[in-house]
């Protein structure tokens, strides 16, 4: 068995990459950081609003002054010094952070995707940061189908409901530990 593994979860707002990340806290205890969680630890400590525009505006402004990997450096800094045997790196959107994580040992990049139509009523669902719930469905669908690429091996879509997602990760993670 490998000493770590370490999956980064990639894929698009309401893909799944959360659900797929509590599910691995909840089965394997694995332990799990979110590059949105720094910049939300930030907000809240100079009293801003937790919006999506705050959130893109802070990681902007550090990212432009220190580097483009600069929460990259911090998150893999967290997962070295995680003594967990099981990791997952949710968030991960930039390029420069995915070259910055793939140099850590045991890291494994996953891509998540889903239906557009069921992120977008994941997304009315949600209350994290309600501002953007407030797209009209024609204007949401033309973004995520432009960003859409190949499908991945755990592609969560109407035609793979959770139980096969969730059957997929138990298959995974019991090669891993062979």
């Amino acid at each position: 068995m490998p000493h770590k593994i370490i999956l980064g979860l990639v894929g698009p707002i309401a893909a799944g990459k959360g659900t797929i990340a509590t599910y691995l806290e909840q089965k394997y205890s694995a332990s799990t950081y979110r590059f949105s969680s720094i910049m939300r630890d930030l907000l809240i400590r100079l009293h801003l609003p937790l919006s999506r525009e705050n959130l893109q505006d802070i990681s902007t402004m550090l990212r432009q002054r220190f580097g483009e990997d600069l929460f990259a450096k911090v998150i893999a800094e967290n997962v070295i010094q995680d003594n967990n045997k099981i990791i997952v790196v949710d968030g991960i959107r930039r390029l420069a952070d995915i070259k910055y994580l793939t140099r850590i040992k045991d890291f494994v990049l996953v891509k998540v995707a889903a239906d557009p139509h069921l992120r977008y009523q994941r997304l009315i669902k949600r209350t994290e940061i309600p501002v953007i719930c407030k797209k009209p469905t024609k204007l949401f669908f033309p973004i995520i189908t432009a960003k859409r690429t190949r499908k991945s091996r755990w592609s969560n879509n109407k035609r793979k409901p959770r139980s096969i997602i969730t059957a997929a990760l138990r298959n995974y993670m019991r090669k891993w530990k062979k």
